[in-house]
């Protein structure tokens, strides 16, 4: 009897200690928390403080221009997609950031990754919908990329941002693709002159 209820109460014990260390990845997954704005560090990265700690944010599901890297140096709309979070950074009243419990709490650089919300509204949105950022870096169904997938889309088609690049680059390549298509026609009809030229030539000695 006595040993039954010793089995009862480590049973309990056992499910309440798991039920403890739930409860704050259930709260945590998905719940927005207000932030202080620190300092920019480029399109897609922020410094914020929160609790009197400051950290890194990578925005999560999006990938701005380069204008620190240095590989790729300043690469073509760095420097605006840079400005503008800043901008709406400094100017937003109230920062929120949302956590996705699709997605792992930090990246492989050891900076937190999560929505950024201004003032209820989402910053990964305006950056992908003014062409200021590609949908990117996706690993799991996060929860606003469907929607920021729609929005890139029309950004797309009308040419914003860092698209007028991806655009013009397009039509470099096929224009290219068509010189080179020539060029490969005209080696090959100038080797069949040449050929016959040949042919005739023995034809004359004969």
């Amino acid at each position: 009897m006595k040993k039954t209820i010793s089995l009862m109460i480590f049973s309990i014990i056992k499910k309440l200690l798991i039920f403890s260390f739930l409860i704050p990845i259930i709260v945590f997954a998905n719940t927005k928390e207000k932030v202080k704005f620190v300092k920019c560090v480029d399109g897609d990265t922020a410094k914020f403080e929160r609790n009197n700690k400051v950290f890194t944010l990578r925005f999560l599901a999006v990938n701005t221009p380069e204008t620190k890297s240095p590989k790729k140096g300043v690469e073509f709309y760095g420097k605006e997609a840079s400005n503008y979070t800043c901008k709406r950074l400094q100017e937003a009243k109230t920062i929120e950031i949302e956590y996705d419990n699709k997605s792992e709490r930090k990246d492989r650089y050891g900076r937190n990754l999560g929505w950024v919300f201004l003032d209820d509204k989402l910053l990964q949105k305006d950056l992908v919908e003014n062409g200021y950022a590609k949908v990117d870096y996706i690993y799991d169904k996060y929860k606003y990329v469907e929607e920021l997938k729609e929005i890139e889309k029309k950004a797309k088609e009308a040419k914003k941002g860092l698209w007028q690049k991806e655009s013009n680059n397009t039509s470099n390549s096929k224009k290219k693709n068509k010189k080179n298509i020539f060029s490969i026609i005209l080696d090959v009809l100038q080797s069949i002159v040449n050929l016959l030229s040949q042919i005739f030539k023995v034809f004359k000695l004969t």
